[in-house]
């Protein structure tokens, strides 16, 4: 903050000013006020004294249950979706907190978001008094969106006053609400509104309209400071829900707490997040502050931890997150996608397999859907829709109708989403009431889906669209192919695990062994799809996700001419995750200069400042804002890539573990695998992991290269430098199950 001295100000006056900025800045706590900027030098905090041009730029709070971009008009809730199938989007709710405290009397502010503690604040000083604007979406009450304000006396001993101005934009047009009503909560006058959704997503699938209430306490045009006092504090809250009791009970519940307490129950929601999971580099600030950014705007659209109230179903995660996507056209209208179980479950899952489980269970809850998904189309079993809203039929836009038609890989990403957090947990509860349900109608579609080709003995999958969405009705797409083999064999290995009496006579493994998988003997690659043209631009990463996050059991040589191959090829302007699933591959291959390169090139082109929002394109285009795809496949490269972290059914192998460019140290805390916490720390010279909670029902064990093994114990370090070391249970839990042989393509 920089102040503007005047030479009216007396000493006295300049020392107040320094106090109040010491104060401010430093976490300094009182009954009455709670500030959290932290110091300049945390890398979780990002401060500026001018907001972007773009108000998209500006950081996008969350709690899982609701979220809005600060400073906007509109507020979006999990689940509330308006629109008939292809318009249906996430409703917008007028943001009747949007309020702007202004003062002709200040001279400096600066706006500050803590990614810690999820919060926006503006500090504003003047000569004769200061003011504290806080905005955050509630982590405890998590239907709460708070304003607090403070007004700080520096000088002027007389009333002071400050204007506020609310601007809660236009009416919605996807809600129609019938009339206000001012009640009483907690002796204070609130305002409250319910209304209901203008369409159905689809009318077998919803038969009613959503609804959705509002409260808010009264903002007043003016705030005053009275004479003789030294601070006051504010307090405006808008609360949402589906239910008028929940939304005021909650509304009754913040109202009745300190301001100060308050805000420490949001904190300490936060702070039990980042106790069980940070990610810690230094060497490198830029990275850092990436990592920290990265993590809140994926963090904050899931569903708090602990609540007042107990949470919603949750609906998933779209890829501009929970507080964006209320226009047809806009930040993917709220919409569900294979980013969720691609690029954003990988990292949740090691982060938090309960916030896995609910990713998952929004699938099994519209396994039905699915299922209609495919009978419509012609096949058995299951077939999720390439866009997913609130039924779970498909939403794509009219526009487009060719990507809902063709691009069904996203079916088999689900089931490659099950078996990882099958992987990670070993829960054979949770696999038999709606794992196996889902994979083994996933796999039913795919057995529906393949054709058996007479002339080469192996079945092809036709008319499709890979991730490379600028070639479709391709067939044989590879990635396609070899992620619909995986659900095959998963679901033969799931249906033993879950109905171990029953003999499998549905032939899914048998199937997925003679899917075409094209291969180049000449150029040693595989070609993206039949009669692809080696130059032939592509959109994004396609082929080369066979090595990560696939993990397909092939040669280096294979992988690096793929990567080299496509590389050549790929568009510039192509969303950022290609580059990070090259960092990744070439870290594997040991070609880390190669990595380096194309990890700062995923990050450093589509963060934008001064709050690190992330943007679908690279700088100079644009695309969608708060994009937590990006982030999820950001994060995928500093745990799976360069902390080497790679999941397989029946082990977790931490391979050759690297430091990130122009970085000395990063620490990752903690790793859940099997019940257990596991710490990594790697540096120049020391890389190690500990066991900083392990599971008493679950013994893991650590296996060296040469063979040795240790067993995992609470606070035991174990040494890796260099090397490739496994981390597996002592007892297996599969039975006489055999672990699937993912192997595509092989003929008899």
């Amino acid at each position: 903050m920089r102040f503007a001295v005047k030479n009216k100000f007396n000493l006295k006056i300049i020392i107040i000013l320094l106090a109040i900025y010491a104060r401010v800045n430093s976490g300094f706590r009182t009954d009455d006020s709670l500030h959290v900027n932290g110091n300049n030098h945390e890398d979780y905090v990002f401060i500026t004294e001018s907001l972007p041009e773009d108000n998209n730029l500006l950081p996008t709070i969350s709690n899982g249950h609701i979220g809005f971009t600060v400073l906007s008009d509109s507020v979006y809730m999990n689940g509330l979706y308006n629109g008939l199938k292809g318009l249906s989007h996430r409703a917008r709710i007028p943001n009747e907190m949007n309020i702007n405290i202004a003062s002709p009397s200040i001279t400096n502010k600066t706006f500050t978001f803590n990614a810690k503690s999820g919060t926006f604040q503006i500090d504003m000083i003047g000569p004769d008094y200061s003011i504290v604007h806080r905005i955050y979406a509630h982590r405890f009450y998590n239907r709460a969106i708070i304003n607090q304000v403070y007004i700080y006396r520096l000088n002027y001993e007389g009333d002071i006053t400050v204007d506020v101005n609310r601007n809660t934009g236009n009416s919605s047009e996807d809600i129609t609400f019938d009339h206000k009503n001012v009640i009483k909560v907690n002796n204070q006058s609130v305002t409250a509104a319910c209304g209901l959704t203008n369409e159905v997503e689809d009318p077998e699938y919803q038969v009613n309209l959503q609804q959705v209430c509002v409260l808010w306490n009264r903002v007043p045009e003016q705030l005053t400071l009275k004479k003789g006092m030294q601070v006051m504090s504010f307090k405006f809250v808008m609360t949402v829900d589906g239910v008028l009791s929940v939304a005021k009970q909650e509304m009754t519940d913040v109202l009745t707490v300190s301001n100060s307490e308050l805000f420490k129950k949001h904190v300490a929601e936060w702070d039990e997040f980042w106790n069980d999971f940070e990610i810690k580099v230094s060497g490198n600030r830029i990275l850092s502050r990436a990592i920290y950014a990265s993590i809140f705007y994926l963090v904050s659209s899931l569903p708090s931890n602990q609540t007042n109230i107990p949470t919603n179903e949750f609906y998933g995660l779209s890829p501009t997150g929970l507080g964006r996507g209320g226009k047809i056209s806009e930040d993917y209208e709220g919409h569900n996608f294979w980013d969720t179980e691609i690029w954003m479950h990988p990292p949740i899952l090691l982060m938090n397999p309960t916030w896995s489980k609910a990713l998952l269970n929004y699938r099994f809850r519209k396994l039905e859907a699915a299922k209609r998904n495919s009978v419509i189309s012609g096949f058995d079993g299951a077939r999720f829709p390439w866009e997913s809203a609130f039924t779970g039929l498909e939403v794509t836009q009219p526009c487009c109708p060719e990507v809902a038609r063709n691009q069904i890989h996203v079916t088999a990403d689900i089931s490659f989403a099950i078996r990882n957090h099958f992987a990670a947990t070993n829960d054979m509860q949770w696999l038999r009431r709606e794992g196996c349900p889902l994979a083994i109608e996933i796999a039913n579609f795919w057995k529906s889906r393949v054709v058996y080709n007479k002339s080469t003995h192996f079945y092809d999958i036709r008319d499709v669209m890979g991730p490379d969405e600028d070639h479709e009705l391709v067939s044989n797409n590879v990635y396609t192919n070899v992620v619909a083999g995986y659900a095959l064999y998963f679901a033969d290995f799931a249906s033993c695990l879950c109905f171990p009496s029953i003999n499998t006579i549905l032939s899914w493994k048998e199937i997925a062994k003679r899917i075409k998988l094209l291969y180049n003997s000449t150029y040693n690659y595989h070609p993206q799809y039949e009669d692809y043209q080696q130059g032939t631009i592509i959109k994004q990463a396609d082929t080369v996700l066979l090595g990560y996050p696939l993990l397909y059991n092939m040669s280096d040589a294979v992988k690096r001419n793929d990567l080299l191959i496509y590389e050549n090829v790929t568009r510039q302007t192509g969303p950022a995750m290609t580059w990070q699933i090259h960092a990744i591959s070439h870290i594997e291959l040991n070609e880390i200069e190669k990595a380096d390169v194309f990890f700062r090139k995923s990050y450093q082109n589509y963060i934008r400042p001064p709050f690190n929002v992330w943007n679908e394109v690279i700088q100079g285009e644009k695309g969608a804002t708060n994009f937590i795809t990006g982030s999820g496949g950001f994060l995928q490269t500093v745990l799976n890539g360069y902390a080497g972290i790679k999941m397989f059914i029946d082990r977790l192998e931490i391979r050759n573990p690297r430091l990130p460019f122009m970085t000395d140290k990063l620490s990752i805390s903690a790793i859940k695998y099997m019940g257990s916490s596991l710490e990594i720390n790697i540096g120049k010279n020391d890389t190690h992991i500990r066991c900083l909670r392990s599971n008493e029902d679950v013994t893991l064990q650590i296996i060296y290269p040469n063979g040795t093994a240790a067993l995992i114990a609470k606070d035991l370090k174990y040494n890796v430098n260099s090397e490739t070391v496994v981390i597996k249970r002592m007892n297996s839990a599969f039975g006489h199950c055999k672990i699937p042989d993912d192997i595509i393509g092989v003929s008899d």
